[in-house]
């Protein structure tokens, strides 16, 4: 999809882009969940990259119910740089 730097109005904003993608599996009970993300904005001369990962462990109480009560545990990371006429930081 698409995001926007918020930033005050510096008339420098560009449209960047978010790609992120999932796949889980529900076992009936436990499911698992495992998601990654990238995501790219510019705002003048400045690039901004970021990657980002999720994983998760749930469980669903009474999963033949329309209506059940889950608790999960996850753990995830993200990675970023920001750079600028050839020098690059890492966030």
């Amino acid at each position: 999809g698409l995001n926007r730097v918020d930033v005050p109005n510096t008339g420098g904003e560009k449209l960047g882009f978010n790609v992120t993608g999932y796949v889980g599996y529900d076992f009936v009970g436990p499911m698992v969940e495992i998601e990654g993300a990238y995501r790219y904005n510019k705002l003048r001369n400045v690039h901004l990259d970021q990657w980002s990962g999720m994983a998760n462990l749930l469980y669903q109480f009474a999963p033949e119910n329309n209506f059940a009560f889950h608790v999960g545990i996850g753990l995830g990371f993200a990675d970023g740089s920001i750079s600028k006429g050839g020098s690059t930081a890492n966030l």
